[in-house]
């Protein structure tokens, strides 16, 4: 069954492609029904893949070959990305000194980060070079990583990784945020509140309107 499936898959020209687009497709799908950032369909998909290579006992140069198309067009997507920045550019004007600041300590910090788990793991030259680039967008992130040495695919892995974690971190600090804005807002009414013959009256006295809610 195998022999026959690698036949059929060899004769095939797009059927990598076809695969990675199945297996993102998928990933998009879990992703939304899952509505949890660690279901990432970029992360799934490749999941996916390397499952499916494995069971079909299929080699990795042969999956390569034939998905490359896609590869070919991962930088022009990224390229891409300066169409709405453009678009965007009077707002990128006016607040250029806060992105100039944060680009230059997110880039010192993922640079330091990537440099003291070297020395504390005592990493080689070129599991360094992999990791270097982990905060870096995926199309540019592989490029650096092999042209520095690195293994390019791993390094995808971890750049997949690091946004993973970096949307879940963002996400609880808002979700916390949220929920201490409405702790010290019910902590206002509470000391804004009458006390009257049926209970507590608040009345929310920032509102031109008023409006009174009993608690009996």
């Amino acid at each position: 069954m195998t022999e026959l499936l690698n036949d059929f898959l060899t004769g095939s020209v797009a059927w990598g492609v076809l695969l990675t687009l199945a297996a993102f497709g998928l990933g998009v799908l879990i992703n939304r029904v899952t509505g949890k950032a660690i279901f990432n369909p970029l992360l799934l998909g490749s999941i996916f893949v390397i499952v499916f290579l494995s069971v079909c006992n299929i080699p990795y140069g042969d999956y390569k070959t034939s998905a490359a198309p896609v590869s070919y067009l991962l930088l022009p997507a990224t390229v891409a990305l300066a169409i709405p920045l453009y678009e965007k550019l009077d707002l990128l004007k006016e607040n250029a000194p806060a992105i100039i600041a944060g680009i230059s300590v997110g880039t010192l910090v993922s640079l330091g980060s990537a440099f003291a788990l070297a020395l504390a793991m005592d990493l080689t030259q070129e599991q360094y070079a992999t990791l270097l680039p982990k905060s870096v967008t995926t199309a540019i992130s592989m490029d650096v990583a092999a042209e520095l040495g690195g293994i390019a695919a791993l390094t995808g892995a971890i750049v997949i990784v690091t946004g993973i974690v970096i949307y879940q971190v963002a996400s609880g600090r808002k979700g916390m945020a949220t929920f201490q804005t409405d702790f010290q807002s019910a902590g206002n009414k509470f000391r804004n509140a009458e006390i009257t013959g049926n209970g507590f009256s608040f009345s929310e006295r920032q509102e031109s309107v008023g409006v009174a809610v009993q608690i009996k």
